[in-house]
Parts: C-alpha cells; structure tokens; sequence
C-alpha cells in the first residue's frame, strides 16, 4: 500500500508534466 500510495501522485506529475510539454510544444 506505502509503494501504491507513493507511485499514483508520481505518475500524476509525470503524465501532467508529458501534458504541459505537450501543449508548449504545439504553441
């Protein structure tokens, strides 16, 4: 459960920040 809680945030910021440099990307 410890690793669970600690790796869904992780992959959160990752997809998020794959996301922003995407969209800066296109701009």
């Amino acid at each position: 459960m410890a690793t669970r809680n600690l790796t869904e945030p992780f992959i959160l910021m990752r997809n998020n920040a794959l996301q922003s440099r995407h969209i800066y990307a296109e701009q």
